[in-house]
């Protein structure tokens, strides 16, 4: 059987993204960061984060493998970070206004969402770092999958810099399909590598994805690489 349609949000009810961090912000960001001192004790290893350009736009990607991705990456990340976030969050009224506080705004996933690629440029070029997954989705094997093409096209429309953060271990802490957290087992990693543009000359938004994404590969242990462990470079290649 297959799963019945999500409903589209009529305009009305999809919340514009907020431009500025309000006080609920920062309420949740620290509170997600009491929490993950709480789960995570001595578990949580952070690398890189000196790389962070702390002003500018930038798009900030990264592999999705766990339910705990987006709330680690956006508590932990050094400035206010926006989330591209799929649509499905903001059919629940709670859980869409904690979502719109913690600066995320909706996407129809695996299509040409233009209003939340406008959303993007435009806080790109308001000098907002915007976060986004480009694979779509979050992968049930823990490896990297095809990046979608959106992805390239918002690095060479807005020309800023990206910024690859790879994680792993992660998907030990909130298995799919899992009620609470498996702390004996949460040794989760969050790599933030080195910001770079794309490279000079004529390249299609496909490939401009696939070259992003051997950035974040780069970043992440060899078992973690998946469709792009034959694009990164030998001598850059981390140790699994």
């Amino acid at each position: 059987m297959s799963a019945a349609p999500v409903p589209r949000l009529s305009d009305s009810r999809v919340p514009r993204a907020r431009l500025r961090p309000g006080p609920m912000y920062w309420f949740l960001r620290w509170g997600l960061r009491v929490v993950i001192a709480l789960v995570l004790p001595m578990h949580l290893h952070v690398e890189g984060r000196e790389n962070v350009p702390r002003e500018g736009g930038l798009l900030v990607i990264s592999n999705h493998i766990a339910t705990a991705d987006p709330p680690l990456l956006g508590a932990l990340f050094p400035r206010p970070l926006h989330f591209m976030a799929k649509r499905e969050w903001f059919q629940n009224r709670l859980i869409g206004w904690l979502a719109h506080e913690f600066l995320c705004f909706p996407v129809n996933r695996h299509t040409a969402d233009r209003g939340a690629l406008r959303t993007t440029l435009d806080l790109l070029a308001k000098g907002r770092a915007v976060g986004l997954y480009p694979e779509g989705t979050r992968a049930i094997d823990a490896r990297m999958h095809p990046a979608e093409a959106g992805a390239g096209f918002l690095a060479r429309q807005a020309g800023v810099a990206v910024l690859p953060v790879a994680t792993w271990g992660g998907e030990n802490i909130l298995p799919k399909g899992s009620k609470f957290p498996r702390i004996a087992q949460a040794h989760a990693h969050l790599a933030f590598g080195p910001p770079f543009h794309l490279p000079e000359g004529k390249m299609s938004n496909q490939e401009a994805a696939d070259y992003m994404m051997s950035k974040v590969a780069e970043l992440l242990p060899t078992e973690y690489r998946g469709e792009y462990q034959a694009r990164v470079p030998v001598g850059a290649r981390r140790a699994g």
